[in-house]
């Protein structure tokens, strides 16, 4: 059996375990076309952008050169997959910013989104941010605010919070004013990561049954 004959699945899996997944995926296409068709809707499912060139190359996909394939993403990670010092962040500029809000706005079937971001970068991200989306999972490395508290409105969908990053006393405090005077706030809220000041306030809350302390 040649190696596009093997099922779409298993494919997928091989390509995850390869350094140069991507490189065989184009390669395939040349060889059999229908299963590189089948294949790329599993490849872009889940999408991990880890530098400023990454954020580019996706950016001018979605946007671009197949903005089809932004209907195949339904979980992206911005920067690393843990972050509780902002110097392990990924560092965005102004231009990268805006780009990753329009990348935001084109991903209608989006379920998990991580932006392990400095917090300024974070509340630019947010603030007045307009997604198609809702989100069952939402990890992010910021600090409580205004835009923050806004888009969490906008997304009562969201089972899963992670809070990744060092919280102040007053910081959880305000988070957990915010679920007292709102109860339309993460109303179906099951899982939560974070610090000890973050879980502290937001356990006896909302029906969490699953914690993890960061």
């Amino acid at each position: 059996m040649g190696f596009s004959e093997l099922p779409v699945e298993l494919i997928y899996l091989i390509l995850q375990f390869t350094s140069n997944g991507f490189t065989t995926l184009l390669n395939l296409y040349v060889i059999d076309r229908q299963t590189y068709r089948f294949l790329r809707a599993l490849v872009y499912q889940s999408v991990r952008v880890t530098s400023a060139r990454s954020l580019g190359s996706f950016y001018d996909v979605v946007t671009s050169l197949r903005p089809r394939y932004s209907t195949y993403v339904t979980t992206i990670q911005i920067g690393p997959e843990c972050c509780i010092d902002s110097d392990d962040s990924l560092q965005l500029s102004k231009g990268l910013i805006t780009q990753l809000r329009c990348v935001l706005g084109s991903l209608d079937n989006l379920k998990s989104l991580s932006l392990m971001v400095p917090r300024n970068a974070l509340n630019e991200i947010l603030d007045g941010l307009t997604v198609p989306f809702s989100l069952n999972a939402f990890v992010h490395s910021g600090e409580y605010s205004a835009s923050l508290y806004r888009f969490l409105q906008t997304q009562s969908s969201i089972t899963k919070l992670g809070w990744h990053r060092s919280t102040t006393e007053s910081d959880a405090d305000s988070l957990r004013n915010s679920l007292q005077s709102n109860p339309d706030l993460l109303p179906n809220l099951d899982q939560l990561e974070g610090s000890a000041p973050i879980v502290t306030s937001l356990l006896s809350l909302r029906p969490i049954s699953t914690v993890t302390v960061l």
